[in-house]
């Protein structure tokens, strides 16, 4: 897949299109950035040594952000999850030091794990539960009507 630069044009860039994901784990995997953001000790996290210059360096790079807090947000949509430890680490199943290939298995996690039908069912249930609740509703209403009818009617005779 190759990305149009100029926006229609019949121009293509010879460059293939490399998804955030790559872009990142070259960043990691490049031992110029080091001092920066580089792999764990065992290759299967990534950990930020340098916030400032991550998010002023590395960020504009990879996203439209320079916020670590948005990052960190994305990281956790595309099923990476924080390493228990004092740094910024993070780990995904699929990036991983000198596994390059798995990159572009990373996926959006309800994506990668609920079937596309199970949003459809899952708000025909939320709004059979509304409906439900405002029936219930309705009906204590109604009743509180009548029983208030029927005090007046039982206090005039």
């Amino acid at each position: 897949m190759v990305r149009d630069n100029h926006g229609g044009g019949s121009s293509r860039s010879s460059k293939p299109y490399r998804s955030l994901w790559t872009k990142l784990y070259e960043m990691v995997n490049d031992p110029s950035t080091d001092s920066i953001v580089l792999w764990s000790q065992n290759g299967n996290s990534f950990i930020v040594w340098n916030q400032y210059e991550f998010c002023n360096d590395i960020l504009p790079s990879l996203s439209q952000s320079r916020v670590l807090s948005i990052f960190t947000r994305r990281l956790g949509t595309f099923g990476f999850r924080k390493v228990m430890s004092e740094e910024y680490e993070y780990a995904n199943d699929n990036f991983v030091r000198g596994r390059p290939e798995l990159v572009p298995e990373i996926q959006k996690r309800y994506i990668a794990s609920l079937p596309p039908d199970a949003f459809v069912f899952k708000r025909a249930a939320e709004a059979s539960r509304g409906i439900g609740r405002i029936r219930a509703l309705k009906l204590a209403i109604d009743e509180s009507a009548v029983t208030k009818n029927l005090s007046n009617l039982t206090l005039s005779l």
